[in-house]
């Protein structure tokens, strides 16, 4: 038996259906059920850079119901190894624009 701040005696099992309830509980007051986006799966090879040379990648990423967006950055030699990479949260919530002008400004 376990002793809660109630000075109650409870078993572990009820202590844990407790625990899951106010879990639950919690998640329907501030958990938003927002519907997700589908968008159609795209499919890309990534191609090497000539010998000597470098190419970069870049994206952006923007949650529609969020203050904020991420960036992330990838720097590959011509065999595929990976020179530099990164990832940066910004917290504001700009214009799609914005946010691809961001990514470039970071690489």
């Amino acid at each position: 038996m376990i002793r809660s701040w109630e000075r109650e005696s409870k078993p572990p099992p009820l202590i844990l259906e407790d625990a899951e309830r106010w879990i639950n509980k919690f998640k329907s007051l501030h958990c938003s059920k927002l519907p997700l986006e589908k968008h159609p799966q795209q499919t890309f090879k990534w191609s090497p850079p000539p010998v000597g040379k470098f190419k970069m990648n870049v994206d952006v990423a923007i949650p529609r119901s969020s203050d904020c967006f991420g960036v992330g950055i990838i720097i590959r030699d011509h065999p595929g190894g990976v020179i530099v990479a990164m990832a940066k949260r910004f917290p504001v919530s700009p214009t799609a624009f914005l946010a691809e002008c961001a990514v470039f400004r970071e690489a």
